[in-house]
């Protein structure tokens, strides 16, 4: 690299870092900053167990299993807090330095394939391109599988280039890197090695497996670690076959990311999914079951269902090519025209891919007219080859903007060097040329910018609700309501914002305005748990014991591992002298979490109703930084103890 060209990628890689934090001082402000949500928390909360031992529950249980999630990105989290403490700006900034490398590495890779101008073009597509710089500042993965996978390519057009297989080894380890940071890039794998095989002349046998060597070197520790600990073989991650099935049943939509009939939250989401998959089958299962039961339900919609299929992947299609960004988490529309920086960067996935259409006829048209073979023009050939089973690989499954994201950036140098064209053929007047790219760039870009599946349309209405339930966690309770009011304006059918209202002003002990909204909230949609379980904690705080009982009941027959609805239940029971009828759920609640300290304090209350004084205090020792339970310790060790209150 001569002095000019590094001065070139530096300055591509500063600007894009400007660009970068100066989006980030706005994303630090967010309410949502320490608050996470879905896959976002997930990783957070993984990071700071492996930086500080201090595992939540679900986690925790994990840790014995095989990885449901590939680790990398955590691991990347957690050490970042290991080093700074935990500090979710500090990660941001960082990861902030690391999508600026992605431009930088989109540079060089474009420069190696059409040179210096297209380079320039593909870096500003990059920066332009808003959702690579809104994920930058999420903590979910991407930040780290694209430059990974930007830098297979590089290496490996530099490898074909130098002929040198220590530059093959290290396109083998970025592909194993990327891999267990998202599996999907293995789809690519055998792309790589017969485009490694037709590119090179002499020594292809050591060039290929150096290649597959290398990754899988790198793969294999995950799978050693998955057999060793979690006892069971999983290459990477066990998600896939629960993936697989959301993407591919009769009432799938290709964007939303819930198994049917299953709560819409992350870890409502997990244990349900192996609960049905475990009383299907009738046996505790593996992960590796778990995952093959559900690839096994998906391959028999796909079978039997085949019209039905057909018309959900042209939906599919139609959602990975248009021009619409899926949210996933948040509300992408709604983040952006909330950004001053954002708002102004103006590429869109339609651009992308109608650019790189016409790179792709660019290419085609100048083998033809030089007389050359398709194999002579590999190297520019390999962004869309990748692009191409990438998006089959996305189709597979279902389609969310940060999914797209790594096709997007396959994208950009095709982009770049269509845009050229076009400029081309424009600043020399040559019409029939310009007409030639222009006409297919114009079809392509209207087609992507169609929307008939109407994505987006209530980004406003999710997007308040969202900052509403951030404001909620922060404890700003008014202001919650305020965005919870309006998002009902724009959406008053939405059950999540009448169930997040009425908590709102149940904390602020408008209990009946809350009674109301919950019970709206449960009447829209009778399929959330969650609904049914605090409006039965509100009217349980209202003293109306016998109102909340049917409500925790429904709440347990829809998540029949609900430690919090077990536990509340048993409470209403003892509540109402049934003393009985409280201990089957207190033991459920207990199986599901043996630690739940609400849970055991129950336990041992009704073990002094009974007279069992000697339970009681095993139960209470086992939480004795439990305030209750400390109280009931000091009565029992109390000699004129005369037996429980009357209700605890």
């Amino acid at each position: 690299m001569n002095r000019r060209f590094a001065i070139q990628v530096a300055l591509v890689f500063l600007l894009a870092l400007a660009v970068k934090f100066v989006y980030l001082h706005e994303r630090l402000q967010l309410p949502d900053l320490l608050h996470p949500t879905m896959d976002s928390r997930f990783h957070d909360e993984w990071a700071i167990g492996l930086a500080s031992g201090r595992w939540t529950p679900d986690l925790a249980k994990l840790q014995h299993e095989p990885y449901f999630r590939a680790p990398l990105y955590p691991y990347f989290a957690g050490l970042v807090y290991r080093v700074f403490g935990y500090d979710p700006a500090m990660l941001l900034r960082i990861q902030a330095i690391i999508g600026s490398m992605s431009v930088a590495l989109v540079f060089l890779l474009t420069r190696q394939l059409f040179g210096t101008i297209v380079a320039w073009i593909a870096a500003a597509l990059h920066v332009g391109y808003w959702p690579l710089t809104y994920h930058d500042a999420e903590r979910l993965l991407e930040v780290i599988a694209i430059p990974l996978n930007i830098a297979v390519m590089v290496l490996l057009v530099s490898a074909a280039c130098t002929r040198r297989v220590t530059v093959t080894l290290l396109a083998g380890i970025c592909l194993g890197a990327s891999a267990i940071t998202r599996p999907t890039i293995l789809v690519v794998a055998p792309l790589a090695v017969v485009w490694l095989w037709k590119r090179l002349t002499d020594r292809r046998q050591t060039h290929v497996g150096a290649f597959a060597i290398a990754a899988c070197l790198v793969i294999l520790p995950v799978t050693l670690r998955n057999a060793v600990i979690g006892k069971d073989f999983v290459l990477i991650a066990s998600q896939g076959g629960v993936n697989f099935f959301i993407g591919n049943n009769a009432e799938s939509d290709g964007l939303r990311a819930v198994v049917p009939g299953t709560p819409a939250d992350w870890w409502g989401g997990y244990y349900a999914t192996r609960r049905i998959a475990e009383n299907a089958i009738g046996r505790p299962l593996r992960p590796s079951e778990v995952s093959r039961y559900w690839y096994r339900r998906a391959a028999a919609f796909l079978a039997n269902e085949p019209k039905l299929a057909l018309r959900l992947y042209v939906r599919k299609a139609a959602l990975l090519l248009g021009n619409s960004e899926v949210s996933n988490e948040r509300q992408l529309y709604f983040r952006r025209d909330a950004s001053k920086t954002l708002s102004h960067l103006r590429v869109n996935f339609a651009l992308l891919l109608a650019g790189a259409v016409v790179g792709a006829i660019g290419s085609v048209r100048s083998v033809r007219s030089d007389g050359e073979s398709f194999s002579s023009r590999l190297d520019q050939w390999l962004p869309y080859l990748c692009g191409f089973v990438y998006a089959i690989a996305i189709l597979a499954f279902f389609v969310s903007s940060r999914h797209r994201l790594p096709l997007a950036v396959f994208l950009i140098p095709g982009c770049a060097h269509g845009l050229s064209l076009v400029i081309q053929s424009a600043s020399a007047r040559n019409w029939r040329r310009l007409g030639a790219y222009g006409a297919p760039f114009l079809v392509v870009l209207a087609l992507s910018l169609w929307n008939p599946l109407h994505v987006g349309e209530l980004a406003d209405a999710r997007g308040h609700y969202s900052l509403g339930v951030d404001e909620f966690r922060n404890e700003n309770y008014r202001a919650a309501i305020d965005e919870l009011n309006a998002s009902l304006r724009e959406d008053d059918r939405y059950a999540p914002t009448w169930r997040m209202r009425g908590w709102a002003r149940a904390r602020l002990d408008s209990v009946d305005a809350a009674i109301e909204d919950l019970r709206r909230a449960c009447a829209l949609d009778s399929s959330q748990a969650e609904s049914f379980f605090r409006l039965g904690v509100v009217l349980q705080m209202a003293g109306r014991h016998a109102e909340a009982e049917p409500l925790y009941l429904r709440c347990i027959r829809l998540e029949p591992n609900s430690v919090q609805a077990l536990n509340n239940l048993a409470d209403v029971y003892l509540r109402q002298d049934r003393v009985d009828e409280a201990l089957p759920y207190l033991r459920r609640a207990l199986a599901a979490d043996s630690t739940f300290p609400n849970a055991l304090y129950g336990l041992g209350y009704y073990h002094e109703r009974k007279g069992n004084l000697t339970a009681a205090r095993e139960a209470y020792a086992r939480i004795p930084d439990f305030p209750p339970a400390r109280a009931r310790m000091a009565v029992l060790r109390d000699e004129s103890y005369r037996g429980p209150p009357r209700a605890p």
